[in-house]
């Protein structure tokens, strides 16, 4: 296969694998910011509920 294409430069593999792991980071931070948004609304759910603050951080904690 390389024989075909010619040996794969290090520049262009450095920065495909940067453009990958940027992406990977960003999908680590709409996966974070996902968590929280899940969070808050079992926190404004049990507020709502009325149910007490140590389910909200028991959900917390089973979260983390």
């Amino acid at each position: 296969f390389s024989s075909l294409h010619g040996p794969v430069t290090p520049p262009k593999l450095t920065l495909n694998s940067s453009r990958f792991f940027n992406s990977l980071r960003l999908l680590f931070f709409i996966e974070g910011l996902l968590e929280l948004d899940s969070i808050l609304q079992t926190l404004f759910l049990s507020i709502r509920n009325d149910r007490p603050a140590s389910y909200f951080f028991w959900k917390l904690f089973t979260h983390l």
